[in-house]
């Protein structure tokens, strides 16, 4: 019932707009009525109905729900040159918070690491994780960041015995430094997981990729290691072995923090929403990063 009173709706609603002549260019209702249509009738239909309208409700009065749709009737009842900037910008929000097109972005950074999902196997003269893995203190003490899956790799690596020592690079990138670096916190972490500090080593300086790929470079310099573990996230991996090529080191890729999983087709998706700004960004950031050679 629910679903053929939201397809009735949907009619409804496209036919006022397509002849709608007064407010704005008929064009333009015409295109805002078909999409209409179409949204309501794929949540009607799509998946159950109560769930995905809730979650579409929701989504709707978040921030950035409110702006998108404030976008859109920006669009359709300005008369001015103005409407075509509103409708611009409804373009690169409803792109730029897709969770679709950010999967899809990400699967471009992780498809060399995707053919194969076993790690290399084999032991390591050491294992290096790239910053980012901690998020911190919080509650008094370091806690796991958004990308805290490359600690965990680290330390299953270590425990497993294919990694005597592990490496941990990064700080705070604005120079926050007042409850410690990254890697300080790394090494809090992995001792809390049992690891000896004597297997533990800090490069705390880099701020960047590219600063942490430098120190590793002098590092690796001083040491007879024939075998280094390369630990960051798979969207990540490209930049960091691009780098690490620039500066001739030789370093087996150890990709973790995988972002690149398709969302269920859904109605709720069509909305912008902070996972799909997420990964759309870091994706972004990441070209970004290896045009600029960072």
């Amino acid at each position: 019932m629910l679903s053929v009173l939201c397809v009735f709706l949907a009619g409804i609603g496209g036919y006022w707009c397509w002849s709608r002549q007064g407010f704005a260019d008929p064009m333009v209702w015409r295109i805002v009525g078909a999409l209409s249509i179409m949204l309501l009738a794929v949540a009607a239909v799509a998946l159950p109905p109560w769930l995905e309208l809730s979650k579409m409700l929701g989504l709707l009065l978040m921030p950035l729900g409110l702006v998108w749709l404030g976008l859109a009737l920006a669009t359709v009842l300005l008369h001015s040159r103005l409407r075509w900037l509103c409708l611009g910008c409804w373009i690169v929000l409803s792109l730029g918070g897709n969770p679709w097109l950010g999967a899809l972005l990400m699967q471009t950074l992780e498809r060399p690491f995707l053919d194969d999902e076993r790690l290399p196997s084999g032991h390591f003269d050491a294992v290096v994780v790239l910053g980012g893995g901690s998020n911190g203190m919080g509650f008094g003490r370091p806690q796991l960041g958004d990308s805290g899956d490359r600690i965990l790799l680290a330390a299953q690596l270590h425990h497993a015995g294919a990694a005597p020592i592990l490496i941990a690079t990064g700080s705070d990138p604005l120079g926050n430094d007042d409850e410690g670096s990254g890697s300080e916190h790394t090494a809090t972490i992995w001792q809390s997981l049992g690891i000896r500090s004597s297997a533990l080593r800090l490069i705390p300086g880099p701020r960047t990729t590219s600063e942490e790929i430098q120190a590793l470079a002098a590092i690796m310099a001083d040491e007879s290691w024939h075998r280094v573990g390369l630990i960051t996230s798979a969207w990540h991996m490209p930049r960091a072995m691009y780098l690490a090529e620039r500066h001739q080191l030789e370093l087996v890729p150890l990709p973790c923090d995988s972002r690149s999983r398709m969302p269920d087709l859904s109605p709720v998706h069509l909305i912008p929403q902070q996972q799909g700004v997420s990964l759309v960004q870091r994706a972004i950031w990441e070209y970004l990063g290896r045009w600029a050679g960072r």
